[in-house]
C-alpha cells in the first residue's frame, strides 16, 4: 500500500483519520437499500426536521441530513462513532 493514493499517510501527513473510505473512493447508497434501514436521530431535537439521523448497518454507521433524507448519506466506521460520542460525553454530566 506504501505509496498509492489512497495511503492515509501521504493524504493526511500521518495524522490519524476517522474512519470510513478513503479519499477519492465513492460509495453509492441505492435509495431502496438507505429506506430499509432503521433510521433514529435524537430525542432532544427542538425541530424534529432540524436535526441529523443514524442508522447502524452491521458494518458501520450511516449518517444523514433529516431535511435532505434523499441526499448524501455518509459512512462512518464503527470505531471513529464511538470516539465521537466519547468526545461529545454524557448528557448526564451537564454540558449541552
Amino acid at each position: 500500500m506504501r505509496g498509492l493514493p489512497c495511503d492515509p499517510r501521504r493524504l493526511h501527513g500521518g495524522r490519524p483519520r476517522l474512519g470510513g473510505p478513503q479519499p477519492g473512493w465513492r460509495s453509492r447508497v441505492t435509495q431502496a437499500r438507505a429506506r430499509a434501514w432503521a433510521w433514529r436521530k435524537s430525542s432532544r431535537s427542538v425541530n424534529k426536521d432540524d436535526c441529523v439521523e443514524i442508522a447502524s448497518t452491521g458494518v458501520g454507521i450511516r449518517v444523514r441530513d433529516s431535511k435532505r433524507r434523499r441526499g448524501g448519506v455518509i459512512a462512518v466506521a464503527p470505531a471513529a462513532w464511538d470516539s465521537f460520542l466519547g468526545f461529545l460525553g454524557d448528557p448526564r454530566d451537564g454540558r449541552p
